[in-house]
């Protein structure tokens, strides 16, 4: 980000469905034609528990998530690095991260990715 905003080095594209809110004037990579329409690979993080974990700690968890992703200063410097901050609901982030291994799986298939021995 440091680098692109310095003007040392130009996006080019995103590979994300939607443009960045830390980049305004950079274009993703559907913007140019439909071949590339539903192009969207992008970083993402999220908090995780290991399986058993009692669903009050699980609500706890979530609740300081939350409660920190709202933060001004938190949000604030995740913008600043590009990040897109979201805090949405474990249900929802269950429901992203099936979403996730659909597509990658598609992926795979279409490009017959195999994993190096």
């Amino acid at each position: 980000m440091e680098r692109i905003k310095s003007g040392n080095l130009r996006a080019v594209a995103l590979t994300s469905a939607e443009r960045s809110v830390a980049l305004p004037d950079a274009p993703t990579l559907a913007e140019p034609g439909p071949e590339y329409e539903d192009f969207d690979i992008t970083n993402w993080f999220g908090m995780l528990t290991p399986f058993g974990v009692s669903m009050t700690i699980r609500t706890r968890l979530y609740e300081a998530t939350a409660k920190a992703l709202r933060d001004p200063a938190v949000k604030d410097r995740l913008l600043q690095q590009g990040a897109q901050p979201v805090g949405n609901s474990p249900e929802e982030f269950a429901t992203f991260i099936r979403a996730e291994i659909t597509k990658y799986a598609r992926i795979v298939e279409l490009t017959g990715m195999r994993l190096a021995p």
